[in-house]
């Protein structure tokens, strides 16, 4: 009897945990933000068609929309809230085959951009395949607490706007999405670099794949 009582506690128990496993919502892969309003934006998850969404009206695969005005849009995804802007996208940490992987949605000048990380300190890229390094601002180079002047070699950097003076440095560890690596050979560009570049230093450790308006990127190595 006593056994018995047991075994219908523990089934009990299982069923309680799966309904709770299946309740979980999905994790968002990528978010981008195609459109900007008053308290509602119209955004892409996992590559989707575009949806609007407003302050209140509660999540959708795991993100929510916080605020919005024509400037940006404050959204939490999977429990981490990311400023982003028009065009901007936000990579979570979506697995493919077990190996760390991100989905980049284009933005509506069809620009991969997201928001990646330097030595732990945030910062806006585009991924630019023309881009031997990957590039970031003197200003982001500072918040990742990096020495360029003292450790970089001076190189001269061609951007939009002429010539600007450049460091080439190491960066210690870049981060986007789920994919971490470590020894990335960069440049710190002083002026004319407004957002930085993902290069092929950090692409070149990836394999990448483009379906339509996504792009996805695998850990190689």
């Amino acid at each position: 009897m006593r056994n018995s009582t047991k075994r219908r506690r523990d089934a009990v128990h299982c069923m309680a945990i799966a309904a709770i496993l299946w309740a979980a919502p999905a994790a968002a892969a990528s978010v981008a933000v195609v459109g900007l309003f008053k308290d509602k934006a119209m955004v892409s998850v996992d590559g989707g068609p575009p949806r609007l969404m407003s302050v209140s009206g509660g999540a959708v695969s795991g993100v929510s929309l916080i605020r919005a005005d024509s400037d940006s849009a404050v959204l939490e995804v999977d429990g981490v809230r990311q400023t982003l802007r028009m065009g901007q996208s936000y990579a979570g940490q979506g697995t493919s085959s077990g190996e760390p992987t991100v989905h980049l949605t284009a933005g509506a000048h069809g620009a991969f951009s997201t928001t990646g990380y330097v030595n732990g300190s945030a910062t806006t890229f585009i991924v630019d395949t023309g881009a031997t390094s990957v590039a970031i601002s003197a200003e982001d180079a500072r918040r990742a607490g990096i020495d360029f002047r003292a450790k970089g070699r001076r190189v001269a950097i061609a951007t939009a706007s002429g010539t600007s003076q450049g460091w080439a440095v190491t960066l210690d560890k870049v981060r986007v999405g789920g994919i971490t690596l470590y020894q990335v050979p960069g440049v710190v560009v002083e002026h004319g670099l407004p957002v930085g570049l993902l290069g092929m230093s950090f692409l070149s450790r990836t394999e990448m794949k483009r379906s339509g308006q996504t792009m996805t990127l695998i850990k190689r190595y």
